[in-house]
Formats: structure tokens, C-alpha cells, sequence
């Protein structure tokens, strides 16, 4: 996050982030089921104690996962720098499956919605393959090219992650009234 300041306002340049929770540690995967996180990376503090960093790396399907409320260290495959390589950008993400894998905390649906949340079963598909349950043949798919962890999008080229931009500009004002 990048912070601009003014005498009345500050401009936040926000990082496009695959994390919700810590667990799972990305709403999006690789096709390999390996979470694909940029956000917070929880580590082994090296004192019995687990930090937080914030960074990008590719954190193993399998990364042990706490009682809810508590934090373990991440199972890293690799850490992902700045800069990502030719084959890290050109990683295709794709949804989480259900059940969630390293999940520590119960899933709750509005009951009359779907009755039996615990037993559904959904495979993890590539963003652009995603099933659209009321998508109408006339209106065809939007996005129709890989969404990847890199930059880049249009012309046919892969639509990257890395590509997003957004920021927010938060005021002040002397007045009582905001």
C-alpha cells in the first residue's frame, strides 16, 4: 500500500489482495490445489511464536491449520518476489473447491438458501471456467481468457491479477457537517 498525503485528504494506492481470512490462506488456488497468496504470510518467529509479514508466496494445499482462532506457520513452496518470473506470472488461478481445504472454521449458509451447505461438493475450476449456474447463451461469457497471477490483459493475452489497480482517497473536513 502506497499512502499520498495533502493537508486535507490522503490517497491509498491499494494492493490487489487473493486473501480473505487466514484460513484459507487465499480465495484463489493454482492447478495444483496450492494457495496462491498475496496478503498476509504467516510465519515461524523463530522464538515458539508465529509473525505475520505481508508478501506473496505459494503456500502448500496441505499447510497445517489451527483450531479456529489460532495461527500456524504457512507451509511455503516458495515465496513469490516483486518481480514475478516468467512461469509464476503465467499461473492460471482458479476457485476454491468445496469443502475448503484448510479450513477452521464452520461454514454457515442461510438455511433456507442451501439447507445442506456441509454436504455440497464442487470442484476448484479455472477463473475463466467457472460454471455460471443462470448464464444465458445470448449473453456468452464475459471473460473468456485465463486470469493469471501476472500482468497483462486484451488482444487475446491472459488477464493478470498483478494487472489491478484501485486506490481510495480518505478527507477531512473543518466543518461539522462531513
Amino acid at each position: 500500500m502506497t499512502e499520498r498525503v495533502s493537508a486535507e485528504s490522503r490517497l491509498y494506492e491499494l494492493t490487489p489482495t487473493t486473501q480473505g481470512p487466514l484460513y484459507p490462506p487465499s480465495e484463489a488456488v493454482d492447478r495444483e490445489g496450492n494457495f496462491v497468496v498475496v496478503g498476509w504470510i504467516t510465519r515461524d518467529a523463530g522464538d515458539g511464536s508465529v509473525r505475520r509479514d505481508w508478501g506473496s508466496a505459494i503456500v502448500d494445499a496441505a499447510t497445517p491449520v489451527p483450531e479456529f482462532g489460532g495461527v500456524e506457520p504457512y507451509t511455503i513452496v516458495r515465496e513469490l518476489g516483486a518481480e514475478l518470473s516468467a512461469e509464476d506470472g503465467a499461473t492460471v488461478l482458479h476457485t476454491l473447491p468445496l469443502p475448503l481445504p484448510a479450513n477452521n472454521y464452520p461454514i454457515v449458509f442461510a438455511p433456507d438458501q442451501v439447507p445442506e451447505a456441509a454436504q455440497v461438493r464442487r470442484p476448484s475450476y479455472a477463473f475463466h471456467e467457472t460454471p455460471i449456474p443462470d448464464l444465458r447463451h445470448e449473453d456468452g461469457r464475459r471473460l473468456t481468457q485465463p486470469v493469471t497471477l501476472g500482468t497483462g490483459c486484451g488482444r487475446g493475452a491472459p488477464c493478470g491479477w498483478g494487472s489491478a489497480r484501485t486506490a481510495g482517497t480518505a478527507s477531512s473536513s473543518s466543518s461539522s457537517r462531513a
